[in-house]
């Protein structure tokens, strides 16, 4: 799986590319929201015959009590929110791969 964060965004932004994505690449919400602020575009494509799909409902539940979670955390020890995009992501990564449930929707 292949993760899209902000600073790839930004990078594309500077460069004035676009960014290719497929059904294997995880788009974190802080990546889409810098990407339509800057303007850079997201070339879906498909990888083999497997039809295009967005994350289930499950998988939103779950990373959703992900963020709350991290977002408290980073507040409880005093860290700023910069990082929580990244947290969340590398979290729910983590979450994916140990409950065997990666391309669930």
């Amino acid at each position: 799986m292949r993760v899209v964060t902000r600073a790839e965004v930004e990078a594309a932004a500077a460069a004035g590319t676009g960014l290719a994505v497929d059904d294997d690449t995880l788009v974190t919400p802080l990546a889409r929201d810098r990407a339509a602020v800057l303007g850079v575009a997201f070339d879906e494509t498909t990888t083999g015959s497997e039809p295009s799909h967005k994350p289930g409902l499950h998988r939103l539940v779950k990373e959703s009590k992900v963020r709350m979670i991290a977002r408290r955390a980073l507040l409880k020890t005093g860290r700023d929110l910069s990082g929580l995009e990244d947290l969340v992501t590398a979290v729910m990564l983590r979450v994916e791969h140990s409950c065997g449930c990666e391309g669930e929707s």
